[in-house]
């Protein structure tokens, strides 16, 4: 009973690396109503939902190819035969097919990641055209920025 809390625990560790760079380095913008000046400090760069994004699509390619080629089929051994090679070669099917699971499985919170990262980063580009547009003069964009009080 070891093996199965040994692979689940090699999976969550493996899985930490792909925490995401949006969850990290994205800054929301502030509940609305906020004050017409000074811009809020929120990030509008979508630098770190790309790199999310590209982490993802290789993590998941090379997940997918790995458990492609853990697919292959290895014919079996006749006795007088040396069956070294076979076994061996079971091995690495296996081996292959657990390692394109971990890594199709830790793409997984990375597209996550990429996904909270773009519509937070479009929330606080809204904001600040708001921002924007109310302190430019456009009075109807203000009622969705000004902040209640002097």
């Amino acid at each position: 009973m070891r093996g199965p809390r040994v692979v689940a625990a090699l999976v969550v560790l493996a899985m930490g690396p792909a925490s995401g760079c949006s969850w990290i380095f994205v800054t929301r913008a502030p509940e609305p109503p906020v004050p017409s000046k000074p811009p809020v400090n929120c990030t509008t760069s979508v630098a770190s939902p790309v790199v999310d994004t590209v982490a993802a699509a290789l993590l998941a390619a090379s997940g997918v190819a790995l458990i492609v080629s853990g697919a292959y089929a290895v014919p079996p051994c006749s006795a007088p035969d040396w069956c070294f090679g076979q076994d061996l070669a079971r091995g690495f099917a296996t081996g292959f097919t657990v390692t394109g699971g971990v890594m199709l499985a830790s793409a997984i919170p990375l597209a996550f990641s990429a996904g909270y990262g773009y519509a937070t980063t479009a929330d606080c580009r809204g904001v600040r055209e708001a921002q924007l547009a109310c302190v430019s003069g456009v009075e109807t964009s203000c009622a969705g920025v000004r902040s209640v009080g002097p």
